[in-house]
C-alpha cells in the first residue's frame, strides 16, 4: 500500500466507554480526548469529525456513533479512523479482522496511539489480529470468573441467587425458608399425591393448573434440594418441608399420572 501523507488524510476520532467503565476501571473520555487530539495535532491529521459512544459494549458494532463513522467512511467523507486505543474499537477480533479487510478494499486508515501502529503497515496488522485475540480471550476470562463466583455463592457461601420457589421465603441470610402459608398447601398436595389423588382433583381443590401441580410435585427443593445449573446443594441453603421419604413416594405415585392419554372423542 502507498504510503500516505498524514495532511492529506480526512480523518474521524472515535472515542467509546462502556457502562463498566465509567466507573472508573476503563479508559475515560477525557483521556481519550487527551490522546487522540495530542496525536491529530503533532502529526498535522485534518479532523473531519469526532464519534462517541457512552455507556456501550465494544462486543457489538450496534452503536450510534461507529455506524455513523462506518457511513462516513463508505461515503468517503474521511479516510481514516484515529482511535486513543484498539478496544475503544471493538472487543472482538471477528469485528476487527471485518473492518480491517474492508479498509483494505477500501484504502481506509486505521491508527492507534497508545498500542503505536496504523493499519497501513503489515506488522500493523499483525498486532491488531493479536491484542484483538488478547482482548477477546480477557473479556471471556472475565466472564468465567462471574460464573465462577456465581456458583461458589450457591454450592459454598450457601446462598440462593434466584426467585425463590412456592412454598419458600428467602430471610436476610439469604436463605431459602418455609412459606407457612404456601407450606402447608405443598405439604396437603403431596398428601394428596401420595394418597393417589389424580393431578386434576388436586388442581381443582387448590385452584391451581394440573401442569402446576405436576411441577411442584416434581420439584426437589421441597426435599431440601437446591439445583442450580450443574450444581446441587441438599439442605444448607434450603429448608426441607418435606422428608426424601414423602418425595420420592409421591414420584412413584404421579408416574401413572404423567404418561401422555388419548383424548376422548367429543360426542
Amino acid at each position: 500500500m502507498i504510503e500516505v501523507d498524514y495532511t492529506q488524510l480526512p480523518t474521524g476520532i472515535y472515542k467509546r466507554i462502556s457502562i463498566e467503565e465509567k466507573t472508573g476501571r476503563g479508559v475515560s473520555i477525557e483521556v481519550q480526548n487527551h490522546l487522540t487530539t495530542g496525536y491529530s495535532n503533532l502529526k498535522t491529521i485534518p479532523i473531519i469529525d469526532t464519534y462517541t459512544d457512552i455507556g456501550l459494549s465494544g462486543k457489538t458494532t450496534d452503536r450510534p456513533d461507529f455506524q455513523r463513522m462506518m457511513a462516513d467512511l463508505r461515503s468517503g467523507r474521511i479516510r481514516c479512523v484515529l482511535i486513543a486505543k484498539l478496544d475503544r474499537l471493538t472487543r472482538s477480533s471477528l469485528h476487527m479482522l471485518q473492518f480491517i479487510e474492508e479498509a483494505e478494499r477500501n484504502d481506509w486508515r486505521l491508527i492507534s496511539v497508545a498500542e503505536s501502529f496504523d493499519s497501513n503497515t503489515p506488522s500493523g496488522k499483525l498486532v491488531i489480529t493479536i491484542l484483538v485475540a488478547m482482548a477477546t480471550f480477557e473479556r471471556e476470562r472475565i466472564v468465567e470468573r462471574i460464573t465462577q463466583a456465581h456458583n461458589y455463592k450457591v454450592t459454598e457461601q450457601h446462598r440462593t441467587v434466584s426467585r425463590p420457589p412456592y412454598g419458600y421465603q428467602i430471610n436476610k441470610d439469604k436463605k431459602l425458608i418455609q412459606n407457612p402459608k404456601e407450606a402447608r398447601i405443598i405439604k396437603d398436595i403431596f398428601k394428596q399425591a401420595i394418597a393417589g389423588t389424580p393431578p386434576i382433583q388436586i388442581a381443582k381443590e387448590h385452584s391451581m393448573n394440573h401442569c402446576t401441580v405436576l411441577h411442584r410435585i416434581r420439584n426437589p427443593a421441597y426435599q431440601g434440594t437446591y439445583a442450580h445449573k450443574e450444581n446441587e446443594v441438599s439442605g444448607t441453603i434450603i429448608e426441607p418441608i418435606l422428608t426424601k421419604e414423602e418425595w420420592d413416594e409421591a414420584q412413584e405415585k404421579i408416574k401413572k399420572w404423567s404418561k401422555p392419554k388419548l383424548a376422548s372423542p367429543k360426542n
